[in-house]
């Protein structure tokens, strides 16, 4: 008999534990309605910088290595999917296509977890047409406007710096970069 119930505690506990960290895996991720907004393929973390975030938006930052900017300096929005769901790879070259962002500073980049890859762009790097902005990402060199796709890249991140004048919603969704595969090698 007292194995029986050794045998019972034992189970419960290793389902128990199991259960704790695959919620708070689940908790901690862009899947996480209650943490992050989507805006179609973009997420972001609005409350990510606040002093009174969630343990579990806190979380996803230092599970990243990177520390979140305030939410009255940025709003930073991510995406590791093109727009047709596919994961991004070095070893493809994409087209993102966006109208000039509204905010007063504004960055592109290319990024890995724990800061093992880095690329970025900024307002003042970029050539533009009638408003419009084109972009290729790309292990190599492109014609245009082109941010280095590097080994370990797994997310673009969009930061628009704009102090306390936070863009509005409807300006947000409004200006969302579209991003495309061109080719893959």
């Amino acid at each position: 008999m007292a194995t029986g119930s050794t045998v019972r505690f034992a189970s419960s506990l290793l389902i128990g534990a199991a259960l704790g960290i695959g919620s708070a895996h689940y908790m901690a991720t862009p899947s996480n309605p209650l943490i992050s907004d989507r805006h179609g393929n973009w997420y972001t973390w609005p409350a990510g910088g606040a002093p009174d975030s969630s343990p579990y938006s806190q979380a996803y930052f230092l599970l990243k290595g990177h520390l979140p900017e305030h939410f009255t300096e940025a709003t930073s929005l991510y995406r590791s999917h093109d727009d047709d769901g596919g994961r991004l790879s070095p070893d493809c070259v994409y087209l993102l296509n966006m109208a000039r962002p509204g905010a007063r500073r504004w960055t592109l980049s290319l990024a890995g977890d724990g800061g093992a890859f880095s690329s970025v762009m900024t307002q003042d790097d970029v050539i533009s047409t009638a408003g419009r902005i084109e972009v290729r990402l790309a292990a190599l060199p492109q014609p245009g406007n082109w941010l280095r796709f590097g080994e370990g890249a797994e997310r673009l991140v969009l930061r628009m710096y704009d102090g306390e004048d936070r863009l509005r919603q409807a300006e947000l969704d409004a200006s969302l970069p579209t991003l495309r595969q061109e080719s893959c090698s």
